[in-house]
């Protein structure tokens, strides 16, 4: 029997991979503290709520949790996702 070809690695997917851990060292270097990532379509990197420049970033854009009580925050950084969670506004 003979077992298919299952190429989970894709040069593709090595590549997101690279990004996201570039990106992931920017933020740590920066004292970002990572809560989780997903390597999904924007590669989003959930963080805690950042005492540094990323708050001050132009490209910021703030919604409204789904318990109306919190923001949302998210920048992009180098082709990444990054959110928070903070108080609402």
């Amino acid at each position: 029997m003979m077992m298919p070809d299952i190429q989970v690695f894709t040069p593709i997917t090595m590549q997101r991979l690279g990004l996201q851990n570039r990106v992931l060292r920017q933020l740590r270097a920066m004292g970002c503290q990572v809560l989780n990532t997903a390597l999904d379509p924007r590669l989003t990197i959930e963080i805690k709520p950042p005492a540094s420049a990323l708050r001050r970033s132009k490209c910021t854009v703030r919604q409204r949790a789904a318990s109306g009580n919190d923001a949302v925050v998210s920048v992009e950084v180098d082709g990444c996702l990054v959110k928070w969670t903070e108080a609402k506004w």
